[in-house]
């Protein structure tokens, strides 16, 4: 038996107007229904995290002066020599030691131990680094300071800063947000280091 042509019809009427509908809320953005925004809770560690990409700019600055060094007059050399070691001894050892004076206790707290034994491996790359420094230092205050081993000696200690950076930011402090909270951060470590709104003033 067949359809009446009036019953076809109506059938694509239909489906066109849906297609019409579809197409219309999608133009005017209520389709697909808008997902609900879910709040992540702050990281407790995000401030530090802010701040420590200023030593990643500092890394970058140390290496360019290390790759200047080979293309300028030997007056000009000493100068990159020098400021290159007021850098590290300027920027980055005052950093590491308060890392040891405020995160790493707290990291080792929070590790289960008072004594230093979750963070000795990153303090013994910030005795490598004061190490490394001073090397550089010697080299630089020969009579007649030798570049080349200078930028190598440079260039062995940037590595060490590079690794020693992510050790920090992909193992330590994933382990700080999962057991501190943003307030304990900033108390046991960001006041005492003067980073972010719980610095002291």
């Amino acid at each position: 038996m067949t359809q009446p042509a009036g019953d076809g019809f109506h059938r694509h009427f239909l489906v066109a107007a849906a297609m019409f509908c579809f197409v219309f809320f999608m133009v005017l953005g209520f389709w697909p229904p808008p997902r609900r925004q879910v709040r992540e809770e702050a990281r407790a560690t995000e401030a530090f995290r802010l701040h420590h990409r200023k030593y990643h700019d500092v890394i970058a600055q140390i290496s360019g002066l290390l790759d200047t060094i080979h293309h300028v007059s030997e007056m000009q050399q000493l100068e990159l020599m020098a400021v290159t070691v007021s850098v590290v001894r300027g920027d980055l050892l005052p950093h590491a030691r308060a890392e040891e004076q405020f995160l790493y206790p707290a990291a080792d707290r929070r590790a289960g131990t008072d004594s230093p034994v979750f963070t000795a491996t990153l303090r013994f790359e910030h005795r490598l680094l004061e190490r490394w420094t001073e090397e550089l230092a010697a080299v630089a205050s020969e009579p007649f300071p030798d570049h080349n081993a200078f930028c190598l000696r440079g260039e062995r200690l940037l590595g060490l800063l590079e690794a020693h950076l992510a050790a920090e930011e992909e193992v330590l402090l994933p382990m700080l947000d999962k057991t501190m909270t943003p307030e304990e951060f900033r108390r046991e470590v960001e006041r005492g280091m003067g980073i972010g709104k719980g610095a002291l003033p």
